[in-house]
């Protein structure tokens, strides 16, 4: 799984680049108070005021994947409202992913195919 971070007119975009053509993986999002990890609780280092957390079913977790994410936080200079993406933790399939931002907006969540990919869009204030 590969991230990036891109500035368009009017919103930030978050990309989630997955393994296979087709996006049959699952997600959930919502804005968190806390930026803590799954599932033990602990606290995140995330930038930002707030926390939108991304949820995504289905990765391989049974066996090693070296194409997987480091975990290594992605940066959101030059962008208007993502501040870092951080990934968290890692359970049953099911991969924790915040990001940080200047504050509670409007955002979409979709995916695409070939390549498959997650795409998160977040409005500018």
């Amino acid at each position: 799984m590969g991230v990036r971070v891109g500035l368009h007119d009017g919103y930030d975009r978050v990309v989630l680049d997955l393994s296979g053509s087709d996006p049959i993986l699952g997600w959930f999002a919502g804005f968190t108070d806390e930026a803590v990890q799954d599932p033990t609780g602990e606290p995140m280092d995330v930038e930002g005021d707030a926390f939108l957390q991304l949820g995504v079913f289905g990765i391989d977790w049974t066996t090693d994947a070296p194409d997987r994410y480091s975990g290594a936080p992605v940066d959101g200079e030059g962008l208007e409202v993502v501040k870092e993406v951080v990934f968290g933790g890692l359970f049953e399939a099911q991969q924790q992913i915040l990001i940080g931002l200047d504050d509670e907006t409007a955002y979409r969540v979709f995916a695409l195919s070939d390549p498959a990919r997650i795409v998160v869009d977040i409005q500018h204030d």
